[in-house]
């Protein structure tokens, strides 16, 4: 009880005029301090102003300065608000030279707050290069794993499949390409398009690239099996004056790989040869044939296996 009766005491009795004197001695003290000196440190955002036609830095200035501020209470109440900035001028700077920074080339400072010293860093070395821009392809990083019975169909496919690169002539002449993130994309069932982003291999603020992502798309079909029949088999390799006529002239395959691939494929889009040159070193007249399928596309099946060359002067 007497700790609640001292609670009430020192709290609640009275607690109008309590309050009133401990906001009266805050509005005195934030009053006082508005005269008071007070130093302060802050980053400045660097900002390189009016470079050399044709040309650019080759390695990129420090984005923020740490400078030392001094100033009354007042002048740094608005302080926060107002958008600093250290200004380079760069039109009459040399090549490979280390430039002092100096309270002059911050602007947008609010009355009364001025510049004690600049502390980190206190000066930037300038290396010029002629700027140089060309086109370069897009190569892609992207790695696709389909679900157990389905399979990819053709290559990723990008758009664009080139960008426009520009920056420092050293770092121009270097560069073959950009790629895309590394990304991994499992268990698909279907045909996937995204967008992904570029990793130019270059700070950014040296090298400019004309697209910040590009998209990609990729076909991922079910895995199919069909014969196919009818196939026209070729003879190759035939000497002039000689004819060659090969027995039987097609041929079946079973062939896997997508299903709407195969659905689409017709059977000149296999081609089956018979090399002649292959009958001199064959001890008899049966010759395998050699197959060739489209990309994506096998075959686990022939029918038949060997052809007779039958071979008229």
């Amino acid at each position: 009880m007497k700790f609640t009766a001292l609670l009430y005491r020192l709290f609640i009795h009275q607690y109008k005029i309590k309050l009133f004197c401990l906001l009266s001695a805050l509005f005195f003290w934030f009053y006082i301090s508005l005269d008071s000196q007070f130093e302060y440190t802050a980053d400045v955002p660097l900002r390189v102003i009016n470079p050399p036609e044709g040309w650019m830095l080759l390695e990129p200035l420090p984005p923020r300065v740490s400078v030392l501020f001094k100033g009354s209470g007042r002048s740094f109440a608005s302080f926060r608000f107002r958008e600093r900035i250290l200004e380079v001028e760069m039109r009459n700077t040399r090549n490979n030279v280390r430039l002092p920074l100096t309270a002059d080339m911050i602007k947008n400072l609010p009355p009364g707050v001025r510049v004690v010293s600049i502390l980190s860093p206190d000066q930037v070395t300038v290396r010029w290069d002629r700027l140089a821009e060309k086109r370069v392809p897009v190569l892609s990083r992207i790695e696709l794993t389909p679900a157990d019975g389905y399979t990819l169909v053709g290559d990723v496919r990008i758009e664009p499949d080139t960008v426009q690169i520009a920056g420092p002539q050293s770092i121009i002449d270097s560069i073959s390409a950009v790629q895309t993130e590394k990304r991994l994309f499992e268990g698909l069932i279907k045909e996937i398009q995204d967008k992904i982003p570029l990793e130019p291999g270059s700070p950014d603020n040296v090298l400019r690239v004309s697209a910040k992502a590009v998209r990609f798309q990729a076909d991922v079909q079910r895995i199919g099996e069909r014969w196919m029949k009818g196939i026209p088999v070729s003879v190759v390799n035939v000497p002039v004056g000689t004819q060659a006529v090969v027995t039987p002239r097609t041929l079946s395959l079973k062939i896997q790989g997508g299903a709407d691939l195969l659905a689409q494929m017709q059977s000149e889009d296999i081609l089956v040869t018979v090399k002649f040159s292959d009958l001199q070193r064959s001890s008899g007249k049966r010759l395998p044939a050699l197959i060739r399928t489209p990309k994506d596309v096998s075959f686990s099946e022939v029918e038949p296996k060997y052809f007779e060359l039958t071979v008229k002067p």
